[in-house]
């Protein structure tokens, strides 16, 4: 069953100026060992305007704050799925893909055979478990 949100355009706009202007959008990144980069990709926003909004350097419109607030809407629904800090124990597929030299497509493809132990965190993208392959 999936969740619909709840919110007001202009809540969300809200929302994705606070998270991107109030550090939150960075905080999360440390805190799932994500990169800039590969938050932006899940935004649907380019790796240097994530960059120079946190920086201040450049303003951002309406329509992409209702999207950033879209999406953390949706990664604070997908961390409360996570039980406890399981999410300490997890990894974006994106950094196990380029520590094991492989490419995500290909990870992905593995985890789908059950060949590595793995989320998938809704619009967070999948993780996988830190040093547990075969579950």
């Amino acid at each position: 069953m999936s969740k619909v949100i709840d919110q007001t355009e202009a809540e969300l706009a809200k929302a994705g100026y606070t998270a991107v202007l109030g550090g939150e959008l960075a905080e999360l990144r440390k805190k799932l060992s994500m990169t800039r980069n590969a938050q932006a990709r899940l935004i649907g926003v380019e790796g240097e305007s994530l960059r120079q909004w946190e920086a201040l350097e450049r303003g951002m419109n309406i329509d992409t704050a209702i999207r950033v607030g879209e999406w953390v809407w949706g990664a604070d629904r997908a961390l409360e799925s996570v039980p406890g800090n399981t999410y300490q124990e997890l990894i974006p597929i994106s950094r196990a893909a380029r520590q094991s030299g492989i490419p995500v497509h290909e990870l992905e493809a593995a985890c789908d055979r059950g060949e590595y132990r793995h989320e998938r965190l809704g619009v967070l993208g999948t993780f996988i478990y830190k040093g547990q392959e075969k579950p």
